[in-house]
């Protein structure tokens, strides 16, 4: 319900692609496309989908626990003449009023939780500059949940319904009978529900941790440079004297006219030819000031002004592009053939010389790490290639960026600039993770919490069910440790199972994640060891009040009971 609400605020004009943040018009934070960003909603709706199943299957248990027990009394009312069909409908009106209060109270909570998330993701939000729609119910959302309420209804009273209602009769008027008259057995039915909400678990449980492990590999990150001193300063095709002026602005250390500001997206590639191999670089184009501006050193050396001017053909690579197309050989004076397209005419195409070696740093997207394959390529301000500029600012930070506001808006013809630190652009791409693991968090928790009832309850009723079997037993010699020990593995078997349902689950759907724009890990051995560890755990605690009451029984009074 809390994602319905906030999606329905996010029109989308037919053929527009969607989640798109511009900045420039060759600049997106996260630019995705539609299949991306429908395919991240489905796995969103499958997560929420999940925690529904687990309280169905938790409700279908309690539901089927309780049709055991009024087995003798269906078998009497269908005896005295009463149909099938009439028992179904007043046992499906039981388990659907038990859901339409259940939806009741999910749409008051789900309109607490919007207000909850509205001022938890938007007040991050807001700190990041980002601004963001408000959000809250409308009567379409009461609806869907109803709907959605009459349809788990059904789905967890129907199979109860439909056992208790065909038991032999003869056997079921009788008190020593079995469990829906001998057809089924519903130890069996009650596992396999329970097996499917610790697999639903584990997928939610793994999911969240590998986000949230995602969240801790983005804060561990080294991007190459200090990003709260370098800015992007969002001029749009700036010119050289509009940076000549920048630069004498008190706190400037250096300004650079770039063609791509770094964190804003992937970047472009060229095919590149070095000694016969063809292989893909990624490019950008600086100009003499960019290296000085990002505190990189050079081994070597960069470009000169006149060679920025002229685009001349020498070329700055990274450590990782030395290291991959010149190994064991200095990277210094070595040719680097850019490929011309085929039908296509590149204008960069031809021979380029190495000059310069500069360490590996983050280019594109914060949340893909350091650029393997990095070449820089020569540019001067006012050109084609250089349509963006960055600062470095070594004074007083708010003083120094309103200096250059006051600046740009005072020249002729300037678009005007609102200088941002390149933190602030890496927190807004980390945002998307930090709500995706804050909410897969919660519902992970909320998915574990009702497993954790179930075995419970099921395990609870277990022992109830079959005080006399478990009298008999402790009657023939069986110790306490035995009973507990039976009690326990029976639980530990359905979270085997479960596990082993869930776990190839839980790899298709991180595959698919990992091919979306947020680019989490395919494979966590931390998630996917931990999970089940803690499902373990979770299964001795909710059992073992139920196995220990077992354990304490007296077989004298079991056997009287019946």
């Amino acid at each position: 319900a809390v994602l319905s609400t906030i999606g329905s605020h996010f029109g989308r004009p037919k053929g527009e692609p969607i989640a798109r943040i511009e900045l420039q018009e060759h600049k997106t934070f996260l630019p995705s496309q539609e299949g991306e960003v429908t395919m991240l909603a489905g796995l969103v709706f499958a997560v929420f989908l999940m925690v529904l199943l687990i309280a169905c299957a938790n409700l279908a248990n309690l539901f089927l626990a309780r049709a055991a027990t009024r087995t003798h009394e269906i078998a009497m009312r269908l005896s005295l003449g009463a149909s099938r069909g009439r028992i179904i409908r007043q046992l499906l009106t039981e388990s659907m009023l038990v859901a339409l209060l259940g939806a009741f109270a999910g749409v008051i909570l789900a309109w607490v939780s919007v207000q909850f998330a509205h001022n938890y993701l938007f007040s991050i939000a807001s700190d990041l500059g980002i601004a963001m729609l408000p959000v809250g119910t409308d009567w379409r959302l009461l609806l869907y949940s109803a709907a959605l309420g009459l349809l788990a209804g059904v789905a967890f009273g129907l199979l109860p319904a439909i056992e208790v209602t065909s038991p032999s009769l003869t056997q079921s008027t009788k008190r020593e009978h079995s469990s829906f008259g001998g057809r089924i057995r519903p130890r069996r039915m009650r596992n396999i529900l329970i097996g499917g909400q610790v697999a639903a678990s584990l997928v939610l449980l793994i999911l969240a941790g590998m986000l949230i492990r995602n969240i801790q590999r983005l804060e561990a990150t080294d991007p190459g440079y200090n990003m709260d001193r370098v800015f992007d300063l969002k001029l749009d095709r700036p010119t050289e004297s509009m940076l000549t002026e920048l630069r004498r602005q008190p706190g400037v250390s250096s300004v650079t006219a770039v063609e791509r500001t770094p964190l804003y997206g992937r970047l472009d590639r060229y095919q590149a030819n070095v000694a016969g191999h063809v292989s893909t670089i990624y490019y950008n184009y600086v100009d003499h000031h960019y290296f000085e501006t990002m505190a990189l050193p050079i081994e070597g050396r960069g470009f000169q002004p006149e060679e920025a001017s002229s685009n001349a053909r020498v070329v700055v690579v990274s450590q990782a592009t030395a290291r991959r197309l010149w190994p064991n050989q200095a990277p210094i004076g070595q040719i680097l053939q850019v490929e011309k397209p085929r039908d296509e005419e590149l204008k960069a195409a031809g021979p380029y010389r190495v000059i310069g070696v500069v360490p590996n740093v983050v280019n594109g997207f914060f949340f893909e790490g350091n650029d393997a394959n990095m070449v820089y390529f020569p540019a001067a301000a006012g050109q084609e290639r250089a349509v963006s500029a960055m600062a470095r600012i070594t004074g007083i930070t708010p003083a120094t960026t309103a200096a250059m506001r006051t600046l740009c808006a005072g020249v002729a013809n300037a678009t005007g600039c609102e200088p941002t630190s390149l933190r602030e652009i890496s927190a807004m791409q980390r945002f998307p993770f930090q709500a995706a693991a804050g909410v897969a968090g919660v519902i992970g928790a909320l998915g574990l919490l009702l497993t954790a009832i179930g075995l419970y309850s099921v395990a609870s009723y277990s022992v109830v069910q079959r005080r006399r079997e478990i009298g008999v037993h402790i009657a023939l010699g069986a110790t306490s440790t035995q009973v507990t020990r039976r009690i326990l593995g029976e639980a530990w078997s359905c979270v085997l199972g479960g596990v082993a349902v869930g776990m190839p689950i839980c790899l298709v759907l991180s595959k698919l994640a990992a091919s979306s724009v947020l680019q989490i890990q395919t494979f966590d051995p931390g998630a996917y060891l931990a999970v089940p560890a803690l499902l373990g755990l979770v299964t001795l605690v909710s059992c073992a009040v139920p196995a220990r009451r077992a354990a304490k029984l007296d077989p004298m009074v079991c056997l009287r009971e019946e």
